[in-house]
């Protein structure tokens, strides 16, 4: 992803210039999409500036440059496709879309309205609205519904509750593993009451004397 500064729009801007100069698009046909209004300003500007120069050096006719490219921010240029075929998906052409600060109204206002448990929640309001529309739009970018999460968090609740199980019965097998592998007739039992000072004897080896013991 490139950040502030990185020359994104200075890049877009030389990009249509290089579409327009050689006659691959015309200026009309070119859409510029950026977040902000501040960015779609400054990308136009340099778009503009840069076809001038074309015209300028007579590299384009200027009657090519009557139109303007159009240069708008994702959520302008979302309302416009709404406003423009509203009808042809049977709906009213007079609605709106909804921008970030009523997303954030609609959000804090659910989150006011919760009286549900919150002995969980240790996070403020404005943070839990914030996780609220990020969840929202996830949700949305992924085509799934609050009731796909609620499925998912069961889900998940039962794989930790099993592997919860398995950790408790692991140190039990672990404690009988050892009375598993003793042998029959008491030979564990014998082998922990040798003194601790106890030394197993190494057995005899022929032609070789024992420690101690003259050769």
């Amino acid at each position: 992803m490139a950040g502030a500064g990185s020359g994104k729009s200075e890049t877009m801007a030389g990009r249509v210039v290089w579409l327009v100069a050689n006659g691959l698009a015309k200026p009309e046909r070119i859409l510029g999409l950026t977040f902000t209004r501040k960015a779609a300003a400054e990308l136009s500007h340099r778009v503009r500036e840069r076809l001038n120069g074309l015209a300028e050096a007579g590299l384009v006719p200027s009657q090519l440059l009557d139109n303007e490219p159009t240069v708008s921010t994702y959520h302008a240029y979302a309302a416009r496709l709404v406003t423009d075929h509203a009808v042809r998906e049977a709906l009213e052409p007079t609605m709106r879309m909804v921008t970030p600060a009523v997303a954030w109204q609609l959000a804090s206002r659910v989150v006011a309205m919760y009286d549900g448990p919150m002995d969980r929640i240790e996070l403020g309001p404005p943070s839990v609205t914030a996780a609220v529309l990020e969840l929202a739009g996830e949700l949305s970018e992924h085509l799934r519904s609050a009731q796909d999460v609620r499925r998912l968090g069961e889900w998940l609740r039962g794989k930790a509750a099993e592997a919860a199980t398995v950790r408790q019965r692991k140190p039990l097998a672990v404690q009988d593993a050892p009375r598993a592998a003793a042998p029959a007739g008491g030979g564990l039992r014998a082998a922990q009451a040798r003194p601790r000072g106890h030394r197993l004897r190494r057995p005899d080896v022929a032609g070789r004397p024992h420690r101690g013991q003259p050769p």
